[in-house]
């Protein structure tokens, strides 16, 4: 505060002049005149209206509010500090309300794809909601189906009705590109259905050697996702399973990339006339050291697994001094060291064996071959009806060129053989059969000629499966 010192004069009182009044204070600009930068110039709102009263009408609302900030000269000075805060509040106007509209332009080019994405997506899901009802009339269908079936004693698969109704899903897509991902769908959808058959028709179990996590239980699973896995001690009691009804098939290997044939598996085959094979499936192995958690490969001294694994792990044991113990099965060798609680033991078994029975993979991918593969075969009492593979057993009299005449007769007839094995037969010393598989259509009349042709060559001839690779 300042003072001021008035010296006091003698005679009449003196009067001091009052204070100029303060200036009025301008209003601070509002949210709504930023929107329009329009509607406000020095600090006075204006509408579109006042703007459309100018005297020129052929000049635009835009180029005439430009106009506003034109002064004459005498005025300039006069109004200079209004008016450069006008034109200032003006371009913040400008500035801000270009920046929304920039702002809202990005907005919505990335707004627009989300839009396009969901909208697809509720349309994907009125789709799939059409599909759930139309899923559920077509069980009802296959439920009866599978009633008339077990009424007159049919089989599960028919694979003549399958492909024709097959071709005529095909046929029925319009677009080319969409023809074979629709086969495919139709085909997955067949599947369920013939699994569902099989638990209507109490056909829905699945025989196995060894214990839950083992490969023939994992290739179970994939061929028969919804069938009550049945486990068998051997590969013997699996075949008997499906020979006795117990079990309407069996998922047992049948050779091995690496160690290769599972030779028990096959003279099994050769002693059960009864049995079919349906299908077969390839699993992918790896081999893992599985131990008790925390074990280090220092403290190892025993390894227990299947003679396969072990065989085909035979570097990485002989590489770190690691005596190996066969047992029946890699889960049952797995379990046996979970169970044991014995740091020095190891396992060789899947991953899917190391989490279930809580063990830890210390060294991955032990065998030797990294694409490492195992056939399995499907069994059953059922004869297949279709495929684009078959297989026979076959003996010949044990004569200079009865075998090399056997594959004349196949070549002759055009087919190709894919493998041929043989075994020694049993209970007969140094006679042996013999194993092939054929490309080729099994219902065809130049596969019937074959098997007529050869019958009259070899001594025996029997045809084992029919499937599909």
């Amino acid at each position: 505060m300042r003072f001021r010192l008035i010296k006091r004069e003698v005679g009449a009182p003196r009067r001091l002049p009052a204070p100029p009044p303060p200036e009025p204070k301008r209003a601070p600009p509002r949210a709504a005149d930023l929107d329009n930068p329009y509607g406000r110039y020095y600090g006075k709102a204006r509408s579109r209206a006042d703007l459309r009263k100018c005297p020129d009408r052929r000049v635009s609302p835009a180029r005439w509010q430009m106009r506003l900030f034109r002064f004459s000269k005498a005025k300039s000075e006069k109004n200079s500090a209004q008016n450069r805060g006008g034109v200032c509040c003006f371009c913040v106007r400008v500035m801000v309300y270009s920046f929304r509209i920039i702002s809202g332009i990005m907005k919505t080019k990335d707004v627009e794809p989300m839009d396009a994405l969901d909208k697809a997506r509720r349309e994907i899901d009125t789709v799939d909601a059409a599909l759930a009802a139309l899923f559920e009339r077509r069980m009802a269908a296959v439920l009866a189906v599978a009633e008339y079936k077990k009424a007159h004693g049919l089989p599960i698969f028919d694979a003549a009705r399958e492909a024709v109704v097959l071709d005529k899903a095909e046929a029925r897509i319009q677009d080319p590109a969409l023809r074979p991902y629709y086969r495919d769908h139709v085909q997955h959808m067949m599947d369920v259905a013939k699994q569902y058959e099989a638990e209507v028709l109490g056909r829905n179990r699945a025989a196995y050697q060894g214990v839950e996590g083992a490969f023939a239980h994992i290739a179970l699973k994939a061929l028969f996702p919804h069938a009550e896995a049945v486990s068998c001690p051997t590969w013997d009691e699996v075949f008997d399973a499906v020979e006795r009804g117990d079990a309407a098939h069996g998922v047992v290997p049948f050779e091995n990339s690496h160690a290769g044939d599972v030779s028990a598996v096959l003279d099994l085959c050769y002693n059960h006339p009864a049995l079919w094979v349906v299908d077969v499936y390839d699993l992918p192995i790896s081999q893992n050291l599985l131990v008790l958690p925390g074990t280090p490969l220092s403290e190892l001294k025993y390894v227990y697994s299947h003679q396969q694994a072990i065989a085909q792990s035979e570097t990485f044991l002989k590489q770190f001094r690691l005596p190996a113990t066969a047992m029946p099965n890699t889960a049952m060798a797995a379990k046996f060291v979970a169970e044991s609680g014995d740091r020095t033991q190891a396992a060789i078994a899947s991953v899917e064996t190391a989490a279930l029975y809580g063990l830890e993979v210390l060294v991955p991918s032990i065998n030797t071959d990294g694409d490492n593969t195992t056939r399995f075969i499907v069994l059953s009492r059922e004869k297949p009806t279709g495929g684009n593979r078959f297989s026979l057993l076959f003996t010949v009299d044990n004569k200079p060129g009865k075998l090399g005449e056997v594959i004349q007769i196949i070549g002759a007839s055009g087919f190709n053989m894919e493998s041929i094995k043989s075994r020694p037969m049993p209970h007969v010393p140094f006679e042996y059969y013999f194993y092939v598989e054929l490309v080729g259509d099994p219902t065809a009349d130049e596969t019937a000629a074959l098997l007529r042709e050869l019958d009259r060559t070899c001594r025996t001839v029997r045809l084992l499966g029919v499937y599909t690779k």
